[in-house]
């Protein structure tokens, strides 16, 4: 996880010398759901490795 925490902390880094990680201004929420249009930042790309790791964790700590 650890390595993986890294990695995307360095994809954030590259990333964002293009592309906006944030909502602009005034920026208007799609009002469709979907993970892409309701996260601020670039979250979504990894949202299975979120619930993922949080199944670990609970797992480790019981």
């Amino acid at each position: 996880m650890n390595n993986f925490q890294k990695s995307w902390s360095d994809l954030q880094s590259v990333y964002s010398q293009t592309r906006f990680i944030s909502f602009p201004a005034n920026y208007v929420q799609d009002r469709y759901f979907h993970s892409t249009s309701q996260r601020e930042d670039l979250s979504w790309m990894i949202q299975v490795e979120e619930l993922y790791f949080d199944m670990i964790k609970k797992w480790v700590h019981r």
